[in-house]
């Protein structure tokens, strides 16, 4: 179950993930505990990382666009 958050430029986005459920799940998974605090950092974070790498995966690319086959600094 996705859920609305705000991207980094403001827009409200649907996320295709549902973090706590996510973390919760993760957690129990590892027995891991996580305390409501630190869950809330993680969720956060994982919220942060969704929005940044959205920068990337929506950015327009042409068909025709083809990566470089060398890197050349």
């Amino acid at each position: 179950m996705g859920s609305d958050r705000a991207d980094t430029d403001g827009e409200m986005r649907s996320s295709p993930c549902d973090w706590p459920a996510y973390v919760d799940n993760m957690a129990a998974l590892n027995g891991l505990r996580l305390d409501p605090a630190r869950r809330a950092e993680v969720v956060r974070q994982l919220e942060r990382i969704e929005a940044l790498a959205r920068r990337f995966t929506d950015f327009p690319l042409d068909a025709e666009v083809e990566p470089g086959p060398v890197f050349r600094p």
